[in-house]
């Protein structure tokens, strides 16, 4: 027994409805090929990304490390330097005084970073009338109570004296002692039996 004659309309739909899917199937295809060229596209800019942030990544454990080191570099104990002692003004201690402020500020900047902390830092250290003149300076509001440069350079002229007594005493008496010996030994020349006024030919051989 045979199956069901297939008229020519049937097999016309039918081949209709396969021409249709095999179009179907064609543009299906030329979309997967445009999909996997977009996906390989999108793989080597992935690739490339990768190897953009590998540079960064490297860039950046650099500069952290450049930051560490200056952190570490900022935050470490500078070599302890003693204060000076406290000064009153009196003496020749002026110049030693300053001095050893300026070399605290030089080896530890970070404690000292402006001339209102140094200034602090100086006054702190004056008893006396040194301390009394400070305390105007600093009471007439002027150019000394804010800048470093000026505050010492009226310090210096305040209470730094040219020479001390003891230099002045010092030097008087090696002076005395100079013009003691200068004295003896014109007198040892004056006495001496070997003096004579000029050059003499009595022991010259002929």
């Amino acid at each position: 027994m045979s199956g069901p004659e297939m008229v020519p309309a049937d097999l016309e739909q039918l081949w209709g409805v396969i021409q249709q899917q095999s179009g179907e199937i064609i543009s299906l295809r030329q979309e997967l090929v445009g999909l996997w060229a977009e996906v390989n596209a999108l793989r080597a800019e992935t690739a490339s990304l990768r190897a953009e942030c590998g540079v960064l990544q490297s860039d950046l454990t650099a500069l952290q490390s450049d930051y560490d080191d200056l952190a570490a570099a900022q935050i470490a104990p500078a070599e302890p330097i003693a204060l000076p002692d406290k000064w009153d003004g009196s003496g020749t201690r002026c110049d030693v005084f300053l001095t050893n402020l300026s070399l605290l500020f030089e080896f530890q900047p970070a404690r000292y970073p402006s001339d209102r902390s140094k200034i602090a830092l100086l006054i702190s250290l004056l008893t006396g009338q040194a301390a009394e003149w400070a305390a105007a300076v600093l009471k007439a509001d002027g150019i000394a109570a804010y800048s470093y440069p000026e505050f010492t350079t009226q310090l210096r002229a305040a209470f730094q004296h040219p020479e001390s007594e003891v230099e002045v005493d010092s030097r008087l008496y090696h002076l005395r002692q100079g013009e003691h010996s200068v004295s003896n030994t014109q007198w040892i020349s004056a006495h001496s039996p070997f003096k004579h006024s000029g050059p003499s030919t009595k022991d010259c051989p002929p």
